[in-house]
């Protein structure tokens, strides 16, 4: 039985030839443009929809037209278009589709022979299956490739992972090109798992989101897009304000201090635990003016500069300002509103928001003290998934640890108590705020409490 690696190009790809030896390919990752060298090989690359040619077949040609240099072309050519996402295989068995396979690293398929049972068929312990139109996709942050299976397939497939010790009937040849195929794909436990098993070291949701918004191993855009962004649904709150309170007015009453930044840096602390002094709303107001409050630029443009960086200039973040005691502002949510520099009461139950406080104390080890005030620090998703995929939620990791070290500084340069908390409560506060908890999520929590005596 022939393993056969037939190259292909996915869906919605175009190659094609521009100065004889030039291709240009757009692929799902960019586009580009790449000399072959040969106008032969170029050829048969821009036409692979029309051929049935496999990656090794053109090493061979490319050895005959032009020897190693031309090998060597063809090898940074294909390692390209694997790059661009320009490029997939095709394995069949017959006229029938076995499976497609969608490359996440420059690693070569080649043809081979697959005779005999390749044993039981072990997924490797961070494989995870996920279905849509196009059938059984089969995916590891460790693999090199994730697996497209054929939809007729997929019920002897999954018999066969449900019962790893069947060995498979002689009338299952595609099930057992499917096995071979799975484990030069990295996919098998006996192919990429041995004695020193590295992934294991990683819990299996930090392994995933970091090969897929660091290593990039993700069948899609990655980085930002440069064509017209995807529209963006609003984000409101679902809970109305009830009142609003200005913070210019509360801030303008707190004497101004000008520690420098080396002292603040030098003093920045996690400081836990409340003192007997409550927080103020001067103190509150002055906190997120500095920490979070953008300011109008002198451009035409009307636009504004916020005192933290974020990913491809995208400030969908939002705080919301969880009271336990402040002096001259009731407890409650809050939900600050930025750019207008106020405070917009939400509309919540007093029990609720006490638990919320409670939690945070909880989290921080001070057993049955609560912190004056925690800051929720959401984020608008589709604001950066319409121009990052992969790495949008990587950005608003990042956006958000730069806004909690501006916290600290401002807290170290107020005198306050400030810590980052670990553990949030993001459905209670989910249903506290009415915040959807997919289109905005909470990402980050900050205790703040007054200064101590």
């Amino acid at each position: 039985m022939k393993l056969r690696y037939q190259l292909a190009r996915p869906e919605g790809v175009r190659i094609h030839v521009i100065g004889g030896t030039v291709l240009e390919a757009g692929g799902i990752r960019g586009r580009r443009c790449i000399d072959v060298t040969s106008p032969r090989i170029a050829e048969v690359l821009a036409d692979l929809d029309q051929r049935d040619v496999s990656e090794l077949e053109v090493y061979a040609l490319a050895a005959v037209l032009g020897g190693q240099p031309l090998q060597r072309a063809v090898h940074e050519c294909l390692s390209a278009l694997k790059r661009l996402q320009a490029l997939s295989y095709v394995v069949r068995w017959g006229r029938q589709t076995v499976a497609r396979i969608l490359p996440l690293t420059g690693r070569s398929f080649w043809d081979r022979d697959a005779t005999g049972s390749p044993g039981p068929l072990v997924l490797c312990s961070d494989a995870y299956l996920r279905f849509s139109k196009k059938g059984l996709h089969i995916l590891a942050p460790t693999a090199y490739a994730e697996v497209i299976v054929n939809g007729t397939l997929i019920n002897g497939l999954m018999a066969r992972v449900c019962d790893p010790c069947s060995s498979g009937s002689p009338s299952d040849p595609e099930l057992c090109l499917l096995q071979h195929l799975l484990g030069d794909t990295g996919h098998l436990a006996a192919v990429n798992k041995g004695a020193d098993d590295h992934a294991a070291q990683w819990p299996f949701a930090d392994l995933l989101f970091h090969a897929a918004s660091r290593l990039g191993n993700e069948w899609g855009s990655f980085g930002r897009h440069s064509g017209q962004s995807r529209p963006i649904p609003a984000v409101q709150p679902q809970r109305a304000a009830v009142s609003n309170i200005d913070l210019r007015a509360a801030a303008s009453t707190l004497p101004q201090t000008d520690l420098t930044f080396t002292a603040a840096l030098d003093g920045r602390r996690s400081r836990r635990y409340p003192g007997p002094r409550p927080l103020s709303l001067a103190e509150l107001a002055v906190f997120l003016s500095l920490a979070a409050e953008p300011r109008a630029t002198d451009d035409q443009a009307g636009g504004w500069r916020y005192p933290y960086p974020s990913g491809g200039g995208i400030y969908g973040f939002h705080i919301y300002v969880v009271i336990h005691r402040c002096f001259q502002l009731e407890p409650g949510l809050y939900r600050h509103a930025a750019e207008d520099r106020a405070l917009e009461k939400l509309d919540a139950r007093p029990d609720q928001v006490e638990l919320l406080a409670a939690h945070c104390g909880y989290a921080l080890g001070l057993e049955n003290a609560k912190p004056d005030a925690v800051l929720i620090l959401t984020a608008e998703i589709g604001e950066f998934t319409a121009r990052y995929d992969a790495i949008a939620y990587r950005l608003v990791l990042l956006g958000a640890g730069c806004l909690i070290q501006n916290m600290y500084l401002v807290a170290s340069a107020l005198g306050l108590a400030g810590c980052a908390v670990g553990g949030g409560n993001p459905v209670l506060f989910a249903q506290i705020a009415g915040a959807d908890p997919v289109t905005e999520p909470s990402v980050a929590e900050f205790a703040l409490s007054g200064r101590a005596p």
